[in-house]
């Protein structure tokens, strides 16, 4: 059972929900409502916002494998927003979040690899990651994973694959990413073109 729909509520509404149901819940462990907490203190929705606290529910609820608490513990130590940057501890949260599916954790633990943030730089990793949030439908990570294939970083070059993912892209909206899967495909041949085609005609079957 869901415990929150808070950006919905009026502030009345949601004083009431943070103080007669989501904490009395939270205290008794259950993790979706010290998420739910987490998050309303963290953007003071409904209560004094205070990202200490927020962090310490998130905590609790990562530690009992809440994904979205595993993500919002990770994005707070890795942007700094309560400490000092902790890159590693960060990974580590994103990892478990990811490893369950979280599309945003896996944009981010693939954004860590790419860019070598407290660990050496990964360009496999890095695209591996991309790859499950962008099959997903996760936008930058289409547009990183095209770039990854367009560039042969740590992989194979492969232009097809990198036309795919940037078009992919482009449908979400993403003008960046148009223009680039454009001069890409300047400089493409007639089979490599046909064979991003059918690329994308697979993935609509």
């Amino acid at each position: 059972m869901s415990v929150m729909q808070p950006a919905a509520a009026p502030e009345t509404e949601l004083a009431d929900l943070v103080q007669q149901r989501l904490r009395p819940l939270a205290a008794a462990g259950r993790a979706d409502a010290q998420t739910a907490i987490g998050v309303m203190c963290q953007n003071g929705w409904g209560t004094a916002q205070n990202t200490a606290e927020a962090e310490s529910w998130y905590r609790l609820a990562a530690e009992q494998g809440d994904a979205q608490a595993q993500h919002n513990l990770a994005s707070m130590l890795f942007d700094g927003l309560t400490l000092p940057r902790e890159y590693d501890e960060a990974r580590q949260w994103f990892l478990k979040a990811a490893e369950q599916g979280h599309t945003e954790a896996q944009f981010r633990l693939g954004f860590i690899y790419d860019n070598g943030l407290r660990s050496a730089q990964d360009s496999v990793e890095a695209a591996r990651w991309y790859a499950l949030a962008a099959e997903q439908g996760h936008t930058d990570a289409r547009v990183r994973l095209g770039l990854i294939y367009a560039n042969g970083l740590g992989i194979l070059a492969d232009t097809a694959m990198a036309h795919l993912w940037l078009s992919l892209a482009a449908e979400d909206g993403d003008d960046g990413a148009a223009q680039k899967r454009d001069a890409l495909a300047a400089m493409m041949t007639g089979d490599e073109l046909a064979r991003s085609a059918r690329l994308a005609a697979q993935r609509r079957r």
